[in-house]
């Protein structure tokens, strides 16, 4: 008796054509186009928002170290034109300052890196020291912000005339003022900085935000605090700041350094900080986001 069981019927199966393999691959394609900038965009969108808390989170630092200290508190912007300083402590002799000129330099190659993007906090005082001596020192390590991320030109230069934006759109541009930078020089070189610098009057210009000791805005930040019609902004108005998505290119040596000169800014798309503001308010010295600000 034969136990071998019938073979089922099998259908053959029939295999993609090159024309259909084709067309699958032009619809992969196709479909990966449209969501490959969609998925950058919200990587770009998710940048700017970690930038926009890490510097919530740093300037409230600043403004809690002004109340715990009893004593006004800056909030440092790298200058625009950092590098120049190298040549002043290039030209500073080892046997008379030590290690500073070299870190001095180090640290100073760090910040020419994060032009439009460094900042860090600085205080010339402390609770419990003699009235009238100054004791100047940075609390913080100077900071960048994050890959990609940078400060809007506005906050250090003119506004530009041919960009029509309500006051409530505009960042403002910052007061500056001379401090020691990028680091507090030592004790022989503040002796010496008239010889090198004229006096304190011609220390490198910074951008700053200063909290008193209340907490709230000093009155000194407003000096030279421009709108966006470059009025002077008056004690009493918050303080309209920003991050936008963009790049610094800064001209290089051959060998790749860095050499004095400013930097070209590029902010993609420009304007893109318009509906991301964060507002420093003057009563309360507290800084907060806000979304899509009246035009």
């Amino acid at each position: 008796m034969n136990a071998h069981r019938p073979m089922p019927n099998t259908v053959p199966r029939r295999a993609f054509t090159l024309i259909e393999l084709l067309l699958v691959l032009a619809i992969i394609g196709a479909l990966a186009a449209m969501t490959i900038p969609a998925f950058k965009g919200f990587g770009q969108s998710n940048a700017q928002s970690s930038a926009q808390r890490q510097l919530v989170d740093d300037l409230t630092f600043a403004r809690q170290l002004a109340i715990k200290n009893r004593s006004t508190v800056y909030f440092l912007f790298a200058p625009t034109n950092a590098y120049v300083q190298r040549s002043v402590f290039a030209a500073l002799p080892p046997a008379s300052y030590g290690s500073f000129p070299r870190v001095a330099l180090t640290t100073l190659t760090n910040v020419v890196l994060g032009q439009y993007a460094s900042y860090a906090i600085y205080t010339e005082h402390r609770v419990g020291e003699q009235p009238g001596v100054q004791r100047p020192r940075y609390l913080t390590e100077w900071r960048t912000l994050p890959q990609g991320m940078i400060f809007p030109k506005e906050m250090f230069h003119e506004a530009d005339s041919t960009v029509n934006l309500g006051l409530e759109k505009r960042v403002q541009r910052l007061s500056r003022r001379g401090f020691p930078f990028p680091v507090v020089l030592p004790d022989q070189l503040l002796a010496d900085q008239a010889s090198l610098w004229g006096g304190v009057a011609n220390l490198p210009l910074l951008p700053f935000i200063a909290f008193d000791a209340s907490g709230r805005i000093a009155n000194q930040t407003y000096t030279n605090l421009l709108a966006a019609n470059n009025a002077l902004v008056l004690p009493g108005n918050d303080i309209m700041i920003a991050i936008a998505p963009g790049s610094v290119l800064l001209p290089r040596q051959a060998d790749g350094r860095p050499i004095p000169g400013p930097g070209d800014v590029a902010e993609t798309p420009r304007l893109g900080y318009t509906n991301n503001l964060i507002r420093i308010s003057y009563h309360t010295g507290r800084a907060r986001l806000v979304k899509n600000p009246p035009k």
